[in-house]
């Protein structure tokens, strides 16, 4: 079975000194390089913890859009743009989880009465904070301070750079997914490597998570609106991961040392599917080489390996890690 290497670091050591009728017998260093092996995989789904709606109709400019059940995207023929913020709580994650897929579902409730072709829709993630508010109803309600509009990413307080929010400022200027938006129905912004970078960045950091923008590209021709479910709907937002937890791995350890016949040997527990390594010193200095003693190949079961060192190293310090492990 083939062996792969992993990344390794030194974990913790303690020294002890050997002794037999009065011969030192050497200095065993204690220690672990910790590695990772097979990763449980795990699907989570995930509602948004907020959305809202940001509008530029006229009427809409200063309305929040936090708790209305579907919002609008895209651009009506009267004039107008719609887009949508939406944003996922990942804190319940693992903080040692690795995203491997990310996909966010959304449901298009009803496409615009005067018809109109379906558009081309782009997810971004928002660089900045917003409040989602609590203004429900197809036109929204006159925004209080704190909640988002189409002009403020926090009414009263905080503009966004440009109304409706600026790419390059507000949004990032690279694409995290796109898809087609038409009639009702289903659509799934498929997995990218950026929109999983975006989850990862979030897990690793949550206090960078501003979610994202859907808009889209668009906007400059009008009759492509479309109104899409909001969290407070039966048919909410999505975002569906796929990710994996490295699970820990116990420090292996020197399970005891003895003299026989004039050599010392070192005993340790080998634990199945993994390759251990032995080292040496021949003196501590303040940046140390360690060379290979032995290695033990990994095994299909645990075993109790017996490391003979020759007598006549009285002196050598010793130490015990992890190198490998079987796929």
């Amino acid at each position: 079975m083939p062996i792969s290497p992993r990344q390794l670091r030194f974990h913790h050591d303690r020294w002890i000194s050997a002794h037999s009728r009065g011969q030192k017998l050497g200095r065993i260093l204690l220690g672990a390089f910790l590695v990772t092996g097979a990763a449980k995989a795990e699907t989570v789904i995930l509602k948004p913890s907020a959305d809202a709606g940001i509008s530029s109709f006229s009427q809409h400019i200063a309305n929040n859009f936090g708790k209305s059940t579907d919002l609008i995207l895209g651009s009506v023929r009267k004039g107008g743009v719609g887009r949508m913020l939406v944003k996922f709580d990942l804190t319940s994650l693992p903080k040692t989880a690795v995203i491997n897929t990310a996909e966010l579902r959304v449901s298009v409730s009803r496409e615009s009465s005067s018809g109109g072709a379906g558009a081309r829709y782009d997810l971004r993630r928002v660089l900045v904070d917003w409040s989602e508010g609590s203004k429900g109803g197809q036109s929204g309600g006159k925004a209080v301070p704190g909640e988002v509009t189409w002009n403020a990413r926090k009414s009263g307080s905080d503009l966004w750079t440009t109304p409706g929010g600026d790419i390059g400022a507000d949004f990032s200027g690279s694409t995290s997914a796109s898809q087609v938006l038409d009639g009702a129905g289903a659509y799934s912004f498929s997995s990218t490597t950026t929109l999983v970078q975006d989850v990862q960045a979030w897990v690793n950091n949550s206090s960078s998570n501003f979610g994202w923008v859907i808009l889209s590209e668009s906007e400059d021709q009008a009759g492509n609106v479309r109104r899409v479910s909001a969290k407070e709907s039966a048919k909410s937002p999505q975002l569906v991961l796929d990710y994996t937890i490295p699970p820990a791995i116990l420090p292996p350890e020197f399970k005891g040392f003895s003299l026989n016949a004039g050599a010392l040997e070192l005993r340790f527990r080998a634990e199945a599917g993994n390759l251990y390594a032995v080292e040496y010193l021949d003196s501590l200095v303040t940046t140390p080489q360690w060379m290979v003693l032995t290695n033990v190949a990994a095994k299909l079961i645990s075993s109790d390996p017996v490391i003979v060192v020759p007598a006549d190293q009285p002196q050598r310090f010793y130490r015990l890690g992890i190198v490998g492990q079987i796929d």
